[in-house]
């Protein structure tokens, strides 16, 4: 089911417009009548330049252009009520499907003054004389709100619920998402919103197991979101590792666990610790076991003896150990572990195990060290040679079985705010390319949830944080992902963007460009876009006023031109007082025609030979560009 049409009569700042997302059909909407008694008249042809550019199961792409404060979010609010919650819609609206497999285009008009079975037809829908028709049916009908049946809205010739309207964008922002409902909302703003709401459910039901953790709320809280949007993410990366059928670039394929010794130094050296008396022995049983693990074959037992280790380290902080009846003194089992290497760990572990609880979040650190995270560790996949050298950084594989671990880890960090082990992405991550995995890793989510009905994709400035590389790169992988996320989909995109890169992607007819109208109101400018865009330079775009009017460089540089202009046209400006200055600025300028002109301006104000000016200019241009070009050719043969 696509999405070929909407009239909107008064939404927001949108007020009588129309917005076409069909590339192969031209919507033409005439009016006649009142505010009160309006009659439409809507005519479809063929467009004249249409070609199919998308991959099989996506039905069609459309981005929406436009500054800020165009109108574009208000359109996707639109979109998303539309798909989700039409009846929170009372205004006119008019928009029309395509059901490709029933060869029907459905065009549907909200009725408000319908009552007792009367029918106002305000809206007609033909097909133009010259139009083939493609053996298309035309339906046009009308609908209205009861809200004391289900669903509100009646009389629709199709369900709108067998459509997966789902919505994209990584922006944090004040805008809440509540009143969406109906659709998968992958928003940053949603997804934190249905997380602190089963949280504080959860907090209520389980009030008591809270107090015995003894967390913050708040840390524990964004803690716990962080860790769904890991594992969200390490999910989605796992299946494109397996199923893509291309390198995916920039995506990392290990993860990094590091372990630290913080703890022992602070032991050791920092002036408020208590086993400054100790430092011997601490350094001898460190050096025990820093000699054990780097004997260790074992990948896995390598790493459980830092974790012991490190905890060991951890909590000789608190100092006391429970024995029997009594406390006693860590200093006795110091000397145990020295005399005793061969069972160091095991010592150290017993240790451990007989802490004297003063907090009960040490007792799920135990469990979760002794029941969770040693049992799990048997299960991964190693990445390359264990460097001994380097016993403290270990490499896994992404794959299905890291989540186990990770999640174990990530458990015993939020309870103890443990510092001691710490994981980052193979290669490291930008934050580009975090929300890249990010966008992707939520639509991941949903694949199972879709099933096979057809999808709506809203995405709202997708390409946020990225680089111009990766916005180059953008709608090209979002094909390529939606491909193999959703090949049983039928799948249709609408994205609003800032990117030349994306127009460029798309051909005009794909395109909706918004600009604020007269009262500040968004309208759709259709004469805004005069070439073809498909494969256009993005510089050319930029010219065009699609995304910048007046010139193209920073207004701050542009400032210091006009200055520079207008020192030079003013006959009562001092002549030596600022003409090295001017002079050094001009230098700095990239743009060799501009610096030209000025130079002579300058040369032409100091009463200097204009001529010899310019051709200064370009001697130090044409040595620069040889230098250039004379690097590039000794690259170019190497």
């Amino acid at each position: 089911m696509e999405l070929l049409f909407l009239y909107v009569f008064d939404f927001r700042k949108i007020k009588k417009q129309a917005f076409a997302f069909s590339a192969d059909l031209q919507f033409t909407v005439t009016e006649e009548g009142t505010d009160k008694n309006p009659r439409i008249n809507i005519l479809i042809s063929e467009s004249p330049d249409y070609v199919n550019i998308f991959p099989e199961n996506i039905l069609n792409a459309t981005g929406i252009i436009g500054k800020n404060g165009a109108g574009k979010s208000t359109l996707i609010d639109c979109l998303k009520l539309l798909g989700g919650n039409i009846s929170a819609i009372r205004t006119p609206l008019i928009f029309s499907v395509r059901d490709q497999d029933k060869g029907i285009i459905y065009t549907c008009y909200y009725d408000r003054e319908v009552h007792e079975g009367a029918l106002n037809e305000w809206v007609t829908v033909r097909f133009s004389r010259n139009h083939p028709k493609k053996d298309l049916n035309l339906i046009t009908r009308p609908y209205w709100l009861d809200l004391l049946a289900t669903p509100a809205v009646q009389n629709l010739p199709f369900d709108l619920r067998e459509i997966n309207t789902c919505f994209f964008t990584n922006a944090f922002h004040s805008h809440s998402e509540a009143s969406f409902t109906g659709i998968f909302n992958l928003s940053t703003n949603a997804r934190l919103d249905r997380f602190m709401k089963s949280l504080v459910e959860e907090r209520i039901s389980e009030d008591r197991k809270r107090r015995e953790r003894e967390i913050e709320p708040l840390t524990y809280e964004l803690s716990g979101f962080h860790k769904i949007e890991l594992r969200s993410m390490l999910s989605f990366l796992s299946y494109a590792k397996e199923r893509s059928t291309h390198k995916i670039p920039d995506l990392p394929e290990t993860l990094v666990f590091k372990f630290n010794f913080d703890d022992l130094d602070f032991l050791m050296y920092d002036m408020d610790s208590r086993f400054r008396g100790s430092v011997e022995e601490l350094k001898m049983i460190h050096d025990i076991a820093l000699e054990q693990i780097r004997a260790t074959e074992d990948y896995v037992q390598a790493f459980n003896k830092l974790v012991i280790l490190c905890t060991y380290y951890y909590l000789l902080k608190w100092e006391f150990v429970e024995d029997g009846s009594r406390k006693a003194s860590f200093y006795e089992y110091m000397e145990d572990s020295i005399h005793d290497p061969g069972r160091l760990f095991e010592n150290l572990l017993r240790t451990i195990e007989r802490f004297s609880y003063s907090s009960k979040r040490h007792i799920m650190l135990v469990h979760e060290l002794r029941d969770g995270l040693f049992g799990q560790l048997r299960r991964m996949r190693f990445e390359g040679k264990w460097d001994r050298k380097n016993i403290t950084d270990f490499t896994f594989q992404i794959d299905n079985r890291l989540w186990p671990v990770l999640s174990r880890i990530h458990d015993i960090i939020d309870i103890e705010h443990l510092q001691f082990i710490t994981y980052e992405w193979g290669g490291g991550l930008s934050t580009g390319q975090e929300a890249f995995i990010s966008h992707f890793s939520r639509l991941h989510d949903i694949k199972r949830k879709v099933g096979s009905k057809p999808i709506w994709l809203l995405i709202d400035e997708g390409d946020l944080h990225f680089h111009p590389e990766m916005q180059k790169e953008y709608f090209s992988q979002l094909l390529t992902f939606v491909g193999f996320l959703f090949s049983r989909n039928q799948v249709q995109i609408i994205l609003s963007t800032h990117s030349p890169f994306i127009v460029s992607d798309l051909p005009k007819q794909n395109l909706i460009f918004l600009k604020n109208g007269a009262a500040g109101n968004c309208e759709v400018d259709s004469e805004n876009i005069k070439q073809d865009t498909f494969g256009a330079n993005i510089h050319d775009l930029f010219k065009d006023s699609l995304f910048l009017s007046g010139s193209l460089m920073g207004d701050y540089a542009k400032s210091k031109i006009d200055e520079i202009i207008n020192w030079c046209n003013d006959p009562d400006e001092n002549k030596r007082s600022l003409v090295e200055y001017y002079r050094s600025l001009v230098n700095v300028i990239g743009e060799p025609i501009i610096k030209m002109k000025l130079s002579e301006m300058i040369a032409k104000k100091m009463g200097e030979d204009q001529e010899l000016a310019r051709l200064q200019e370009q001697e130090i241009y044409i040595r620069r560009r040889i230098v250039e070009l004379k690097s590039k050719n000794d690259q170019n043969q190497k």
